[in-house]
């Protein structure tokens, strides 16, 4: 007659259960080795908005609206393409947005942007690069916007000048 109690049901099977956590323990060995090392390196821009620089004072949802559209443009294929061209040796705007991340912290205004590679020393050029390239970005949009309007009330566009023969009646 065979034998219910769940112990001795558990004890006849012992050599099997023992070989499958061996095998188990040795399979997750090997694959825990063969996996390459990814480093990761940050780089934090602080986002101060003009009015905090003028000694006023931003709501917390302004301020955090303010980062969530500074992270959008940290996405943006110019600082993409611009952050590419800085590393040396320069590498695609594809590659670069594969290997770049960014993110906010908190509601302080802080972006963490980031970059991953196999090597610590390109992971932080990676971010370097990112962090480059998001400042010299706003900033040229940022002076653009001063000195030439760039709304579509005030942008001009060139006339063609009439195909007809007779002279325009203006």
């Amino acid at each position: 007659m065979a034998s219910s109690h769940p112990l001795r049901v558990i004890w006849s099977y012992k050599r099997i259960i023992v070989i499958v956590a061996i095998v188990a323990a040795v399979l997750a060995y090997v694959a825990s080795k063969s996996q390459t090392k990814q480093y990761q390196g940050d780089a934090t821009v602080q986002v101060i908005p003009s009015e905090q620089v003028g000694g006023g004072a931003l709501a917390p949802q302004q301020l955090l609206q303010l980062s969530d559209v500074y992270l959008e443009l940290a996405k943006t294929t110019p600082v993409l393409a611009r952050g590419a061209k800085l590393m040396r040796p320069p590498v695609s705007t594809y590659r670069f947005g594969k290997q770049v991340s960014a993110a906010t912290k908190g509601d302080l205004g802080l972006i963490d942007l980031s970059g991953q590679s196999t090597s610590p020393k390109q992971a932080a050029e990676y971010a370097n690069a990112y962090a480059t390239a998001f400042v010299t970005q706003t900033r040229s949009r940022r002076s653009s916007a001063t000195h030439r309007p760039r709304s579509p009330r005030c942008r001009r566009t060139p006339r063609r000048a009439p195909r007809s023969s007779r002279g325009s009646t203006r």
